[in-house]
């Protein structure tokens, strides 16, 4: 996980698809800042 800066969470649900969205494919997955989740042990969201 150390080499890793984002990661997306969630399943696709191709009702929710968009492909406006960066680095995912439908509005109900998350990205998660790896590096700031490791420092602080809480889920932190990258924002870009």
């Amino acid at each position: 996980m150390k080499w890793v800066d984002v990661l997306v969470d969630g399943p696709f649900v191709q009702s929710q698809r968009d492909t406006s969205l960066r680095f995912r494919g439908s509005s109900n997955q998350r990205l998660i800042d790896v590096a700031t989740t490791l420092a602080t042990g809480n889920i932190s969201l990258w924002h870009g």
